[in-house]
């Protein structure tokens, strides 16, 4: 060691060892610099740092039978990443029509989708950055694949897998040279199909907050359980629902009833404008989704047999000239027709007002009176009320005055709109 002397100067600042080497006709070898470094490390008692693996995942995901699945696949990278390509494993008689997009983590790579092969299960899929760009290390959502899955399908996981059809599964750096890295497959829960429509149109293309709802599906609950008190739970018979809204907020929902092909809730206050997921859990666990649209106003009203059509559901006023109020029935059940029919609404004399009180559900959250119209047999009834309904939880109720130059009409269309959305035609009867 005469002729080679090697000095060692070992600097501290902070977590970093920083060390210099002199020496006169060598140097070290690269290998002799590392384990020079790691035995340092080691006698200085430094803890090692372990670095996860370079993966990309599939993230499990759920949708309904008959609705759209979304899948994440997802890059856990080291920084020298530049290019990955795989092909995704699925059943095709349970998933089809994939789509690829670009996910959060892949912003201004390229992406090219093979669907070629997807009527046997296969999608290949390829993307890179741009010539001298990496993904930053960390987790990086590559790519977002959707797939239509099959009304038919039965509740259960379908898996998502990697293959090398059509294209082969690789991840390169910058140089094109193939990196280490381990595939991780997921799936797909499949859960049972809901579906939301108004309690009162039966109507589903929007619901309001503070709605009726109605749900119909497979297996929402183990019995058959209605709420006779208030306030409402939200969990009757083992049976659960939650709302979880555009703004990604998540409410529990208040039943009013729970049967196994049927559940009654209302959507919960404060439940934000968008589309939003329905999700129900039976006493058994069996879990059933569906996506449904928050407006502001979604009007519906009640019919008498609690179809959506025919009789109205609601009461007349009549006020009398001495201000005396009188409520009475406007439909009765026929025995000889076995159905709910209009009673007709004596107008009275002259001197004496008539008013319809109607019931519904998604309107109180109207921008204004004057927004809320009322068409009965194609004559204007001016609204004098448009809201809650006082003592029911969901309840809407509107109160217009009977024209009189609707005596004699018979049976006419009753047509009430709402900042301009028109709800379910109902009827009445005018003697």
């Amino acid at each position: 060691m005469a002729e080679t002397t090697i000095k060692a100067l070992i600097h501290f600042s902070r977590r970093k060892i920083v060390m210099k080497f002199e020496s006169k006709p060598q140097r070290l070898s690269a290998l002799a610099l590392l384990a020079l470094s790691c035995a340092c490390a080691s006698a200085i008692a430094f803890a090692p740092v372990a670095a996860q693996s370079r993966t990309v995942r599939v993230v499990n995901a759920t949708a309904p039978a008959g609705g759209t699945a979304r899948v994440a696949l997802e890059l856990i990278a080291q920084g020298n990443e530049n290019a990955a390509g795989f092909s995704l494993t699925f059943n095709p008689a349970l998933l089809s029509n994939p789509q690829a997009t670009l996910g959060s983590g892949a912003t201004g790579a390229s992406l090219n989708a093979n669907a070629l092969q997807a009527a046997q299960g296969r999608l290949g899929l390829a993307l890179a950055m741009s010539p001298g760009q990496v993904f930053a290390a960390g987790t990086r959502q590559l790519v977002v694949v959707s797939f239509a899955v099959a009304g038919s399908a039965a509740p259960g996981a379908t898996p998502i897998g990697f293959g090398d059809q059509p294209v082969a599964r690789d991840v390169a750096d910058l140089n094109a040279g193939s990196l280490a890295v381990v595939f991780t497959s997921g799936a797909i829960t499949i859960t049972g199909a809901v579906a939301s429509v108004s309690a009162a149109s039966f109507g589903g293309a929007e619901l309001a907050s503070e709605s009726i709802v109605a749900a119909f599906g497979a297996g929402l609950a183990t019995t058959t359980q209605i709420v006779t008190t208030v306030p409402l739970p939200t969990e009757l018979a083992g049976t659960s629902v939650k709302v979880r809204d555009s703004a990604g907020m998540e409410r529990p929902a208040p039943l009013f009833f729970v049967a196994p092909a049927q559940v009654n809730y209302l959507i919960p206050t404060g439940t934000a404008a968008g589309a939003a997921t329905v999700t129900m859990t039976s006493g058994n666990g069996a879990v059933s989704t569906g996506v449904v649209q928050i407006a502001t106003v979604a009007p519906g009203l009640f019919s008498a047999n609690a179809s959506g059509q025919g009789v109205a559901a609601g009461v007349a006023l009549r006020v009398k000239a001495d201000g005396a109020q009188v409520f009475e029935p406007i439909a009765r059940f026929d025995q000889s027709q076995n159905r709910l029919v209009a009673i007709p609404i004596d107008l009275g004399p002259e001197g004496e007002q008539v008013f319809l009180i109607l019931y519904g559900t998604g309107f109180r959250f109207n921008s204004a009176l004057p927004a809320v119209t009322c068409g009965i047999g194609g004559v204007n009834a001016e609204a004098l009320y448009a809201g809650v309904a006082p003592g029911f939880v969901g309840l809407d109720q509107t109160n217009v005055r009977l024209p009189r130059s609707l005596a004699g009409r018979g049976e006419v269309d009753v047509v009430l709109a709402v900042d301009g959305k028109a709800a379910n035609m109902v009827r009445i009867s005018v003697k």
